[in-house]
């Protein structure tokens, strides 16, 4: 066991999942909270991207980028979230911190459009989790304005240009580990210190991440290590190759498209 694994088994602990916009910015901004405000070390971190909240698994069993799928993952409309451990005592304190991460009511990166980029925080019970108030009080004093916090039903609409966050519960839409190489990247515009990008190997070597078997992700676990398992839900994969498939991708583009006219015509004003 790990001296992360065993930190986190001396006290107790809930597993919650943040999405806002990028999740590479959502996941440094958690790390440097587990370090500052849980007081871990490297070997005590647990955040990692991830995907959740979609309406189902690829049809190879798997959660994968939704642009480098060759499972349709894009049509299952999950969202692009980081996970982490958080003891019930800070919770509040979190969850203040994904609050810090909008400006305004929107994420920071608003040129990313889609429900991939969905506000949403998981947590066991969702709506009904004795820990919600604390996840809502936080936002006193964080945000311009209150925040609606909505039951999340899996594959739901964008959130950007309204003060709305998905809330999820985790026992029915679980985290899923993201692809190795999306694990402490830098940002967009932000890049981070090689330190944090060495993170990436530390949790390679003691097995808290594991390649996932998603394209461009299929290279074999680390000795000792349990790779990920493909798990068929229930309920069928959506099949993207048809008319849902490309539905979704119009709206999309035709989103993008307004953005971008919207911009042209009043962002030089």
């Amino acid at each position: 066991m790990s001296e992360g694994a065993m930190v986190a088994s001396s006290q107790h602990v809930v597993d919650m999942y943040f999405g806002c916009g990028s999740f590479w910015r959502v996941q440094h901004k958690l790390v440097m909270a587990e370090m500052q405000i849980l007081g871990r070390n490297d070997a005590q971190l647990t955040a990692l991207t991830g995907y959740a909240g979609g309406t189902g698994l690829n049809r190879a069993g798997r959660a994968c980028s939704p642009y480098y799928s060759r499972n349709a993952d894009i049509a299952l409309s999950p969202a692009k979230v980081v996970g982490l451990k958080v003891p019930t005592k800070n919770v509040g304190a979190i969850a203040a911190v994904f609050w810090g991460l909008f400006c305004g009511i929107n994420r920071v990166d608003v040129q990313n459009i889609g429900p991939q980029y969905r506000a949403v925080i998981g947590l066991p019970g969702g709506m009904r989790s004795p820990l919600l108030p604390e996840v809502i009080a936080a936002q006193r004093q964080v945000v311009s304005q209150p925040f609606e916090l909505k039951e999340g039903r899996g594959g739901d609409a964008d959130t950007l240009g309204q003060a709305l966050v998905w809330v999820m519960d985790s026992s029915r839409f679980p985290f899923h580990q993201g692809e190795v190489y999306n694990q402490f990247h830098d940002g967009i515009v932000e890049k981070y210190s090689s330190s944090y990008h060495a993170l990436r190997n530390i949790f390679l070597n003691d097995c808290r991440l594991v390649p996932t078997g998603c394209h461009l992700d299929q290279s074999a676990a680390k000795a000792g290590c349990h790779p990920l398992q493909a798990k068929f839900a229930k309920q069928k994969p959506v099949d993207s190759s048809g008319a849902v498939y490309i539905s979704r991708w119009f709206t999309w583009w035709l989103t993008w498209w307004l953005m971008q006219r919207l911009w042209l015509q009043f962002g030089r004003s």
